[in-house]
């Protein structure tokens, strides 16, 4: 391994992620009001999937519209 830090060392991880064909290796960062944020929780939880899973998709599903 490097001895370079990895700017994302500090962030455990969670152990109960879907694990994808491909590794993550990139984030997403995007600002939201509480009200929007506090309903996809709830679409998320009600599929049976974290908030990070049901946004991936569905920005997958909105692009493979399109294409």
């Amino acid at each position: 391994m490097s001895d370079t830090p990895n700017r994302y060392d500090h962030m455990a991880g969670n152990q109960y992620a879907k694990k994808y064909d491909r590794p993550a290796n990139d984030s997403l960062s995007l600002r939201c009001n509480d009200n929007d944020k506090y309903k996809w929780k709830l679409e998320a939880e009600r599929s049976g999937k974290s908030l990070n899973e049901w946004v991936i998709e569905r920005l997958n599903f909105s692009i493979n519209r399109v294409t």
